[in-house]
């Protein structure tokens, strides 16, 4: 192929607007409307669903506003002929502009808006401070007034401010006053997420008339327009990959009129094509393409959105896609409720329910009696077009799920910062007093083994990731050994075998034992005897000593191979300093292990410490910055190297998950929040652990981890709605 990389890059362009006008097809109607109203002169607002196109409309009528004719002479309208000659000014709202006062000064001082006119500083000098508040400030609006009438001036039409993403302006309050005082010559022309024009703009009751007169809604694009804008795409790449007539008319079909829908499939499907070397991109190619989407999380918004919608449930799924199958853009229960039924659904109101719940993001709304709709057109699309998430096997819905490899999967659950002693959760509880039953006692394996029976897990592997005891006394780890041999023994009865992985944080180093003997090296000596007590559970077959206090393990189960090593991040720690580090010869020592034991890396790999790798929140590294692992950097780019794919922590009682990337390689990390300290150590947030499903598939790896979250009162762990990442296994052959 002579065609490069970053010409398949640019045949389609999901992230950003159209501004070329070679690259744009379609819309001739809004197009033709539009170039109508400018040649008018009157204000234009511009709406529509997200990812419809409003963005690169409002572009291409901007070109066309200054006097460039190329597109209307391409879509060959009679208004090819009329001259335009407008200044323009294009701002794309951020979070700086929250009213009136702050866009209009915004637009007076931004290198987008009347920045880029010279001649406005030698006639008027720089922009003064203005207050900016809520109501117009006569002054400012004056000043703006003065600055847009002489750019106006110095153009034969005149001038129109382009403003996008207008919806997002907080309070509209004084918006109406100023399109009513606009000068002869100026024109706002404003776009955004609406579905009629006074949605666009609230405060509009002085100008329904200016509204009715200048709106221009944007629709679904029709399948010619569409296809115009695959056949653009292959003449951008020269027609070296072309779609199969078959595969273009399904690509038409799952975007159901979204442009931006068209052009996130486009790419990755093109992508693939070319580095598979391929020249026809066929039916099979598209669906590869759409499961790439979604594992990938290549539009990671709306594939939150969608792991939201259905959490860890199957049947909310097939609910959430039988609506998207049948909206149009509403849906009659008569509609969608079979389908569900049709495929194991015994109580689809109950679903139905949830999908109109902000805990599962809203997707649904009640039109009226029995009927429901989208919130978003375009995550219905999303919904349609990509492969179901979870496993289907029982059900008669004949749409593709995720593949993965028979039987390759792994399951772990995964604990942190148990804090048995005085800062123990459970044991500080009223119903936790000696002079109730014991069966009646509130206890952190009593409720985790009520939900591995209820929510059927089978863990291959239970990992606790430090801070198993709040003083590090041999008495609070025999409180420790209990609970954990407690929920070993549950998942036992339940129908698995696990094996499990632990590793000392801060609290489990035994100051008093330090303080008393420092030449003894005793501090974790409570911690070594607890951790080689458990091999009698014939789940640990190596002991540790005060010299290897780090652990490499690996695990075969289900075809799935995994190594896991378990790092000591407290192996520093001082007294009033919880710092974490690792260090050089522990990491290398480790890696060498795994290494031996992987030499072909054909393992998953996975490392387990205690402190965090990276911030939990964009505040922590200059809030809280001792959170996080002293060598951090150093840690994360070994573990980058050495083609680790999970990071699970503990520590800072905040659960967090995220993937990192260096470029070339990506991790997961995945921080649990305390599984059972008491309130005044974790604040607002709830008791939690993790459930973590590893999934091997063709191409990736995917990590689908679900929050467990304890509700104090049912006294019951409730599952969070799932996230899922996915991991290329490219990186690791």
């Amino acid at each position: 192929m002579s065609i490069d990389h970053k010409r398949i890059l640019t045949a389609f362009q999901p992230a950003k607007e159209i501004s070329d006008p070679k690259r744009f097809a379609g819309r001739r109607q809004e197009l033709e409307a539009g170039a109508e109203l400018i040649a008018a002169k009157n204000h234009v607002f511009i709406y529509g669903p997200r990812g419809i196109g409003k963005s690169s409309l409002a572009r291409q009528l901007e070109i066309i506003a200054k006097g460039n004719p190329e597109l209307l002479e391409e879509i060959n309208s009679p208004l090819k002929d009329m001259q335009f000659s407008f200044a323009t000014c294009f701002l794309t709202r951020d979070e700086s502009v929250n009213n009136i006062n702050q866009l209009l000064y915004r637009l007076m001082i931004d290198d987008t808006g009347f920045g880029k006119f010279d001649s406005l500083f030698s006639k008027f000098g720089e922009v003064q401070k203005y207050a900016q508040g809520a109501q117009l400030d006569a002054k400012l609006v004056a000043d703006f007034w003065r600055r847009a009438k002489a750019i106006a001036g110095s153009s034969q039409d005149g001038l129109i401010i382009f403003i996008d993403e207008f919806e997002l302006i907080q309070t509209h309050e004084g918006f109406s006053s100023l399109l009513k005082a606009a000068p002869d010559g100026v024109v706002f022309a404003v776009t955004g997420i609406a579905t009629t024009e006074r949605e666009l703009v609230r405060d509009h009751l002085s100008i329904e008339r200016q509204l009715t007169t200048g709106k221009l809604p944007v629709s679904p694009m029709a399948p010619n327009e569409l296809l115009r804008v695959v056949a653009t795409a292959e003449g951008l790449i020269k027609h070296e990959i072309l779609y199969s007539d078959e595969a273009k008319t399904e690509l038409i079909r799952i975007v159901a009129g979204q442009p931006y829908l068209l052009h996130l499939i486009g790419r990755e499907s093109l992508l693939n094509a070319f580095r598979s070397k391929k020249k026809v991109i066929s039916l099979t190619d598209l669906n590869f393409a759409l499961s790439e989407i979604a594992l990938r999380r290549t539009d990671s918004v709306l594939e939150d959105q969608y792991l939201k919608a259905i959490g860890n449930s199957n049947q909310r799924e097939i609910v959430l896609r039988a609506f998207a199958a049948t909206c149009s853009p509403n849906a009659h229960t008569s509609q969608a409720y079979p389908i569900a039924e049709g495929q194991g659904v015994t109580n689809v109101s109950y679903y139905v329910a949830d999908l109109q719940k902000d805990s599962f993001g809203s997707s649904l709304r009640k039109v009226k009696e029995q009927v429901y709709s989208f919130r978003d057109s375009l995550f219905q699309a999303y919904v349609s077009a990509t492969p179901r998430r979870l496993s289907h096997e029982k059900s008669d819905d004949p749409s593709p799920t995720l593949k993965r490899a028979a039987g390759q999967e792994f399951e772990l659950l995964h604990f942190s910062d148990l804090h048995f002693g005085e800062a123990h959760y459970f044991s500080k509880l009223p119903s936790a007093q000696d002079s109730i039953p014991h069966e009646d006692k509130p206890s952190l394996d009593k409720f985790v083994g009520q939900t591995i029976e209820r929510e059927h897990f089978r863990p291959n592997l239970i990992v606790f990731s430090g801070d198993l005891t709040q003083r590090g006394t041999s008495t609070e780890f025999n409180l420790a050994k209990t609970a954990i041999s407690g929920i070993l023994n549950s998942a036992t009865e339940n129908g698995s075998n696990p094996d499990i992985v632990l590793i000392p944080g801060n609290h489990d180093v035994n100051w008093a034992l330090q303080e008393g003997d420092p030449d003894a090296g005793m501090a974790f000596q409570p911690y070594i005897n607890f951790r080689n007590a458990l091999i009698t559970h014939s789940r640990i077959d190596v002991p540790i000593s005060p010299e290897r206090l780090y652990e490499v393990r690996q695990f075969e189960s289900n075809g799935a191979r995994v190594i896991v090593a378990a790092f000591n991040s407290a192996v520093l720690i001082k007294k009033g300093d919880d710092r974490g580090y690792i260090g050089t010869t522990q990491l290398d020592n480790a890696l060498q292990e795994v290494s031996r034991l992987d030499p072909l890396n054909q393992f998953i790999r996975i490392a387990v410490f205690h402190h965090h790798l990276v911030p939990v929140h964009s505040g922590e590294a200059t809030i809280r910055a001792e959170a996080l692992l002293t060598d951090a950097p150093a840690v994360k780019q070994r573990l980058y190297k050495a083609k680790f794919i999970m990071a699970l922590h503990g520590h800072r009682h905040q659960g967090h998950e995220e993937m990192v990337s260096d470029g070339e390689n990506s991790l997961v990390v995945i921080g649990c929040g305390s599984s059972s300290v008491v309130v005044p150590e974790r604040g607002s947030q709830p008791l939690q652990f993790n459930r973590i499903a590893i999934q091997l598939m063709k191409e990736n790896v995917a990590i689908q981890v679900t929050k467990y979250y304890f509700d104090t009162a049912v006294e019951e762990w409730k599952a969070q709605p799932a996230k899922t990442f996915s991991v290329s296994k490219a990186h690791k052959e």
